[in-house]
Formats: C-alpha cells, sequence, structure tokens
C-alpha cells in the first residue's frame, strides 16, 4: 500500500540531520494527499489510528529539519 511507503520514507528522512528540499516537498504533498476516508475503509480501526499517529509525527517534525538544496 503506498501510504505504508510514504510513511516509512518519512520515518527514514526523520532521521536525518539534513533533508533535500525535493525530498521534503514530495513527503509533504504525499502526506497531504492520503484519503482519510478511503484508509478508513481498507484498514482496521488500529490500523487507521497507527498510521494517522505516525503521519502527524511526521508532519510536525519534518518542518523541523535543515533543508538543503543540491545543484548539478
Amino acid at each position: 500500500m503506498k501510504s505504508i511507503i510514504v510513511l516509512v520514507y518519512g520515518e527514514i528522512l526523520l532521521t536525518y540531520v539534513v533533508v533535500s528540499y525535493k525530498s521534503k516537498e514530495y513527503l509533504l504533498k504525499e502526506l497531504k494527499d492520503l484519503s482519510h476516508h478511503q484508509l478508513k475503509d481498507k484498514l482496521s480501526f488500529e490500523q487507521f489510528n497507527d498510521l494517522n499517529t505516525r503521519r502527524k509525527v511526521i508532519l510536525e517534525n519534518i518542518e523541523q529539519k535543515t533543508v538543503t538544496t543540491i545543484l548539478d
């Protein structure tokens, strides 16, 4: 499921000291695009709550990360 991959990607980014601008923007877009209604229908109550909690933690902490732009 795409939502799980996006969450794991976000959790990995949170372990980095510096993240690229594109990575951060991609993550924010994908997390905001997750449809709560579709996920509620596909997941159990516990799974949905876990996913939502993890999403909130990522959104709260990713803003604090230092961003870098790598120029080729």
